[in-house]
Formats: structure tokens, C-alpha cells, sequence
């Protein structure tokens, strides 16, 4: 299946995840990151004193006002700046992603809490999105399809007709 600009004939909606105005679930995959940040901290610090054991001593030495506010500065700018610019080429890789399977210039922005690329408007195999995004979609079937919005991600399924399974039978009313 290629990208297209709407869901193939049968499917029908059959989930969304939205980010925007559910604040329980960005906290939740804010916090289940934090784990995953230490862990990869404390791999790649290994990796580095395997690499080059020799540049990573930490010693204090006795500095100047100037060059404790120089060293500080670094310090800050290294902390709020290299997880920015990481935060900018992931969210570029994911926008090169939905560029490769679109040939449409994708979406970026930033809504509070998470950066954010998207294809809104196309619809995604599942294995293109999960090429693009990298992430598990488990929940979903095989023959799903992808639309990746500012704000989330919406999925479809082949209905039950169109998949050749019978009809389930409406629930009564009051039940």
C-alpha cells in the first residue's frame, strides 16, 4: 500500500491517542522516560570511558570567579542545549520519515510538553508508521492504517464486512 490522502475502501476508525488536552498521559510518558534517560546516561558514560579512559577524570581545580561563570555557562548551555538539539534532530528524522513514504513537506511544532512531526491528512501503512515512528504498535492489527496528526495518531481498520467476518449484532437498547 502506498501513502494516500484517505483511508483505504472498508476501513472504518477504530482508535485515537491524543496528546493534546491529556495532561494524565503526557505526565505518565514523561515519567516512563525518565528511567530510559538514566539507563542510556549511564551506557553511554560506560561506552566513553571504554572509548577514551583517559578524558573522562573529573578533577576540581581551583579557578577564578570569571572561569567558574565561564564553566557554569558551558555546564547550562551543555544541559538545556544538547537535549534541544537531540529533541530537533529526532522530531527531523520522524519529518524525513512521513517525507520518504509522502513526498509532502511534513509538519513540526511544539505543544508544551513535546515536540512534535506529523503527516496530517495521510494515511500510513502500518509498517510505514511504524518505520517513522519507531514505536510499537502492538494494539494494532497488521492490516491497520496510520494517520499521524499534530495532536496524535488515529487508526483504521477493514470493517468486519468488508473482511468477509459476519456482522456483529447490535447491542439492545437500555443494555
Amino acid at each position: 500500500m502506498r501513502a494516500s490522502r484517505t483511508p483505504p475502501p472498508g476501513y472504518v476508525p477504530s482508535g485515537t491517542v491524543a496528546l493534546e488536552g491529556n495532561r494524565r498521559l503526557l505526565v505518565w510518558l514523561n515519567v516512563l522516560s525518565l528511567p530510559l534517560l538514566v539507563i542510556a546516561g549511564v551506557l553511554f558514560g560506560y561506552l566513553a570511558t571504554l572509548v577514551r579512559p583517559d578524558r573522562f577524570a573529573f578533577e576540581v581545580p581551583t579557578m577564578s570567579r570569571l572561569d567558574a561563570l565561564v564553566f557554569l555557562s558551558l555546564a547550562v548551555s551543555g544541559v538545556v542545549g544538547v537535549p534541544a538539539a537531540l529533541i530537533v534532530v529526532h522530531e527531523l528524522l520522524h519529518g524525513a520519515g512521513f517525507w520518504a513514504f509522502t513526498r509532502s513537506r511534513p509538519v513540526f511544532g511544539f505543544k508544551g510538553w513535546y515536540a512534535y512531526a506529523s503527516a496530517p491528512g495521510w494515511f500510513l501503512s502500518r509498517g510505514q508508521a511504524f518505520t517513522v515512528l519507531l514505536a510499537p504498535l502492538v494494539a494494532i492489527s497488521r492490516s491497520a492504517v496510520v494517520e499521524d496528526t499534530p495532536t496524535g495518531m488515529n487508526w483504521y481498520v477493514l470493517s468486519a464486512v468488508d473482511a468477509g467476518q459476519p456482522p456483529q449484532p447490535a447491542p439492545a437498547p437500555g443494555r
